[in-house]
């Protein structure tokens, strides 16, 4: 397994994607750590926890990536509120 943690290409961060696509497809749900760590995984769990802040957070990016959503703001707050009136 590699370990690419510290490589912040869109590249690398793709071929992340792919491998955790891959796996989740094979298994047909979302792979716990064991379920990881006994697979054939091109990348470590280490990596996709130390990348994305936790194992949570690399699979809500890959579902945004996965589903054209990776662009869009995360928080409501940083959604414009558009019911709110405008002052002069």
């Amino acid at each position: 397994m590699q370990n690419i943690a510290s490589h912040g290409s869109s590249f690398q961060m793709q071929s992340c994607f792919d491998e955790l696509g891959r796996i989740w497809r094979r298994l047909g749900h979302r792979p716990s750590k064991d379920e990881w760590d006994a697979s054939d995984a091109k990348y470590s769990y280490t990596t996709y926890t130390t990348r994305f802040k936790g194992w949570i957070n690399a699979c809500v990016a890959f579902i945004e990536h996965a589903s054209g959503l990776a662009n869009v703001p995360s928080t409501s707050e940083e959604l414009p509120d558009t019911n709110r009136e405008r002052l002069p």
